[in-house]
């Protein structure tokens, strides 16, 4: 899948968070990897991201389970777990949880003040 594919299947999390891992785009986050099959499947594999080789500490991946509150469906190793899903609200509803980066929101106050400070900008260029 392309990375324009996996940012447009899931609006809500940051473009950052969708890299490049032996030749696919995953979603990476602190906790997890997760990568998209088609068709609204996914594989979410709960680890340790950063170094795979480390893995989650049992405690760590316990509390990870049980806020998820699908112990069931994830088959648990040493140090890491791993299930297969359908749909995306389970990852979009534990974005903060799996450590997942969210895409940035911008208020009206902040975008005003962007444009105003955009335009001042350009008439300095246009001055000098």
């Amino acid at each position: 899948m392309k990375k324009s594919e996996l940012v447009a299947a899931f609006p809500a999390i940051s473009s950052t968070a969708i890299q490049e891992r032996d030749g696919e785009y995953v979603i990476v986050g602190k906790f997890c990897i997760i990568t998209s099959q088609g068709g609204g499947r996914c594989d979410v594999w709960l680890c340790n991201s950063k170094d795979l080789a480390e893995g989650l500490s049992t405690r760590k991946l316990n509390i990870l389970l049980k806020k998820l509150r699908l112990k069931e469906g994830f088959t648990v190793l040493d140090g890491e777990a791993y299930a297969h899903c359908r749909g995306k609200k389970l990852i979009e509803n534990n974005l903060k949880l799996l450590g997942i980066r969210k895409r940035r929101q911008i208020t009206e106050k902040s975008r005003k003040k962007l444009v105003e400070q955009a335009r001042k900008l350009k008439e300095r260029k246009h001055v000098a």
